[in-house]
């Protein structure tokens, strides 16, 4: 009896941290997930001319970077929660979606464009991915 209640308390203290580490874990691997996506573009853009390959790595850069940042927070939500992964990236899902918003409500600059609508329909593949992972894991 002992030893079930402390195998209680341990799982339960590792699915807290799990849960706790779910939306800033997320978050910092969307962050790290830039740096990649900056050499590949520069590696493969850059070519033969320095100047030539900045100048097109920065729109081109700009364009990719909220669509691959907010597909691994989802991507990376969903296996970091202990439970109820699939709600879990919908809901970093929906926080993505209404910062976005509020950010094109609040500030006059932003405004949306075709980045903004490519972003929200990575998104909605990101949460297809994950229900489709989701309906796997709930038939084995």
């Amino acid at each position: 009896m002992r030893n079930e209640n402390l195998d209680r308390r341990i799982w339960y203290k590792k699915d807290l941290f799990r849960w706790v580490a779910v939306l800033p874990g997320s978050l910092f691997a969307g962050g790290i997930s830039q740096f990649p996506l900056h050499w590949v573009l520069y590696a493969t853009l850059s070519g033969e001319s320095f100047e030539n390959g900045l100048e097109l790595l920065k729109p081109i850069e700009h364009f990719l970077s909220p669509i691959v940042l907010m597909v691994v927070v989802v991507l990376v939500g969903y296996k970091l929660a202990p439970s109820f992964k699939f709600k879990t990236s919908v809901i970093l899902a929906v926080l993505w979606v209404l910062s976005a918003l509020i950010s094109i409500m609040f500030i006059s600059t932003i405004h949306m464009d075709l980045r903004t609508v490519f972003t929200f329909t990575a998104i909605l593949l990101a949460l297809y991915f994950n229900w489709r992972k989701s309906k796997e894991n709930y038939q084995n």
